[in-house]
């Protein structure tokens, strides 16, 4: 509803220039949208992701704390979240993990940390959001299309 008033304005009153307004601000356009930028954007995320995923699975195998194989079964996952009831606290991260949880995330990494909690937090709120909705209204009335964008959405 917020995008809806100035970009109504902008269809009232120019409405030549949309298609230059629509380049430098693409923010304008409702979220179903999707163009050929996104879809680029979409495809250098992943890359990043699986990037990040080796960099961190490297550094799991080299630690003599954890190894993949321990977190492999969901009984040993719940204990684990059974002691964090609230997740983890972005205010211990250092501004290295704060950064590669971002990028994992697609969430911009140019600012300082606090405004870096401050956008992750905002961020995993509104994954918090989705997930209600999404147990509200079942996984069966989800399209394939809205599916992946969830699971993309928190780094699947």
């Amino acid at each position: 509803m917020v995008l809806l008033v100035p970009f109504s304005v902008i269809l009232i009153v120019l409405p030549e220039i949309i298609p230059v307004i629509v380049m430098w601000f693409p923010s304008l356009l409702p979220s179903t949208f999707s163009s050929a930028h996104k879809a680029a954007m979409r495809e250098k995320l992943l890359i990043r992701r699986e990037d990040l995923a080796r960099k961190l699975q490297g550094g799991m195998t080299k630690s003599d704390k954890a190894k993949p194989a321990d977190f492999v079964f969901p009984d040993q996952i719940r204990s684990i979240f059974k002691r964090y009831p609230d997740g983890f606290l972005l205010s211990a991260l250092s501004r290295e993990s704060l950064a590669y949880t971002s990028k994992f995330f697609g969430v911009s990494t140019l600012a300082p940390s606090f405004l870096l909690r401050i956008r992750l937090r905002r961020h995993l709120l509104e994954l918090k959001r989705d997930d209600g909705l999404i147990l509200r209204d079942g996984l069966n009335r989800l399209s394939v299309e809205d599916l992946e964008d969830a699971v993309e959405a928190r780094g699947m």
